[in-house]
């Protein structure tokens, strides 16, 4: 299946890392990817363009190990598209969400998977300079 077609292309183009930054689970879902038969699931948020034509995709992520690994995070789409699921599905890639209504948010998403809204995640790429002493100590 193809990942990047040219109107997601055009969508990642145009919400470059950091142009939805506190909007937590209100961030619109650019594209959303699943790994069949697995819980995997990146609903892509913000995107950047590398020099060699690869995208890094950012936004919430579905962990295939369990509800406590879900985090906002980042992935190359060449990444993406290496990934197979499991065996013995492992003929299975990466897919996308045709089906995704366009405009969709990550909490209308989570909503419709039957999971609870986004409500105490942070949801910024930035991170600090320097630890404090007593944060390093942890």
């Amino acid at each position: 299946m193809e990942l990047l077609t040219k109107e997601i292309r055009e969508k990642f183009r145009s919400h470059p890392c950091g142009c939805q930054d506190g909007k937590y689970g209100e961030a619109e879902i650019l594209a959303k990817y699943f790994l069949p038969c697995t819980r995997w699931t990146w609903m892509i948020t913000e995107a950047e363009e590398m020099p060699n034509g690869d995208f890094y995709l950012y936004g919430y992520v579905l962990s295939g190990l369990d509800v406590d690994f879900d985090e906002w995070g980042g992935v190359m789409l060449s990444e993406l598209e290496e990934l197979s699921a499991p065996r013995p599905f492992d003929c299975l890639g990466v897919e996308r969400d045709i089906h995704m209504k366009k405009g969709c948010t990550v909490n209308e998403m989570l909503k419709e998977m039957g999971r609870d809204p986004l409500v105490r995640h942070s949801y910024s790429m930035d991170y600090p300079e320097e630890m404090d002493e007593d944060e390093s100590e942890v």
